[in-house]
């Protein structure tokens, strides 16, 4: 009651300034709430330099038909990737793909293409997770992986450390550079699917990897050796083996046109039954086709052996009338997108379609029920494919078609 009489000076004077007071105080008080969380924002940001270095998402529609197939597949997709750096030299990269058989309410497909965390200092890169090793370990695009059986995304841990060579080509001017060699070793706990191991940690292989590149007169030239040993008897004629396979590939990339070749032995314990061998071509045909179609990547794979014991190319060792003599299959994708994206334009029209007569050879998802002596059904991989899908034909006189269009953005 005293700070409501009106009166000059003590009490009175408190009831005056008092609400302009608290007001004041109160505002200062979020502004240095406010001023201190930015702070604490800006520190951790400049404490972990955190920043969003990638963030792209892909919408597309996508149509399979197999030969001798029931019915095509097709359906709407959607993909998702991210890469941040988290805290100095630390890298996060997560990549999945969302896909939804039009007309159903069966549900979505998740395919999880790489989920890895990184580490790269100057002398060594250590990363674990989910990740695609296809273009890792062979230049192919659709072919190769043959140390992993064809399986191109796998759960892993690697340790990478690069180094670089320089030397000067003998009378002569030019000079030979490697801008990056790296030396690489991966262990893979599981190739298997998991409806088809015990996740015990025992049906993996261990990889090692050497990659030298080097260039001479605006040429590029890759050469690439892997190892592998598994880490029990699990299959034979695999990788999956304890016998341990060998995979080397050469690429030579000049100007608008690249071309490679690959040869591998998946168990060299049966190295006259598991050789293989691929060639490649790629090719920017932007000139050539008025912009209707950027890239033609061509592969051919050529069995070097027919063993009829061999499961994973056809090989029926419980029937012999089943036996599915390998041979030489193909590989066609061609692809067109439109020009890099720009801050003005942000999104990226694309489209493309791939063939192929390919069953599947030298992968774990060539096994047919019965070719091994466990009696279990097919299904321990997913062979080759071109984006997420699994990308086969059902026999040698078949082509198997892909097409998807799409907008990157």
């Amino acid at each position: 009651m005293t700070l409501m009489t009106g009166r000059k000076g003590g009490k009175a004077c408190g009831a005056r300034w008092f609400w302009p007071l608290a007001l004041f105080l109160c505002l200062w008080g979020w502004a240095e709430g406010a001023r201190a969380l930015e702070t604490a924002t800006q520190s951790a940001a400049r404490l972990t330099d955190t920043a969003v270095t990638a963030m792209d998402y892909t919408v597309g529609y996508l149509w399979q038909q197999q030969d001798e197939a029931p019915s095509a597949l097709y359906g709407p997709y959607v993909g998702m990737d991210f890469k941040q750096k988290l805290y100095e030299n630390f890298l996060a990269d997560i990549s999945l793909d969302l896909f939804s058989t039009s007309s159903t309410d069966e549900g979505v497909n998740l395919f999880l293409e790489r989920a890895e965390a990184s580490w790269h200092g100057s002398w060594l890169t250590l990363s674990g997770g989910r990740r695609d090793v296809g273009d890792f370990l062979s230049p192919g695009e659709y072919f190769g992986s043959y140390l992993t059986m064809g399986e191109r995304t796998v759960d892993m841990v690697s340790a990478t450390l690069p180094f670089r060579l320089f030397a000067d080509v003998p009378d002569a001017d030019a000079s030979v550079t490697a801008p990056y060699n790296a030396f690489s070793v991966i262990y893979i706990p599981n190739l298997l699917s998991a409806a088809k191991t015990d996740l015990d940690g025992q049906e993996g292989v261990v990889l090692a990897q050497l990659r030298v590149r080097f260039g001479v007169a605006g040429s590029s030239s890759d050469l690439t050796l892997n190892a592998s040993r598994g880490l029990q008897d699990y299959f034979q004629y695999s990788s999956l083996s304890l016998g341990g396979g060998l995979d080397a590939s050469y690429a030579f990339t000049y100007k608008f046109a690249q071309v490679w070749a690959e040869y591998a032995a998946q168990d060299i314990s049966f190295w006259g039954s598991t050789q293989v061998a691929t060639a490649g071509l790629r090719l920017d045909i932007r000139k050539f086709t008025f912009g209707l179609l950027d890239s033609l990547d061509g592969e051919y794979q050529l069995p070097l052996s027919d063993d009829p014991s061999n499961p994973f190319t056809g090989g029926y060792p419980q029937d012999p009338s089943q036996v599915q003599t390998p041979q030489g299959v193909w590989f066609v994708h061609l692809i067109h997108k439109t020009s890099a994206r720009q801050p003005t334009q942000p999104a990226r029209f694309f489209y493309g379609v791939a063939l192929t007569n390919s069953m599947g050879d030298y992968t774990l998802a060539r096994l047919r029920e019965g070719s091994i002596g466990e009696p279990v059904a097919p299904g321990y991989g997913a062979a080759t494919r071109v984006g997420f899908l699994p990308f086969i034909a059902a026999d040698y006189t078949c082509v198997a078609v892909q097409a998807d269009v799409g907008y990157e953005f």
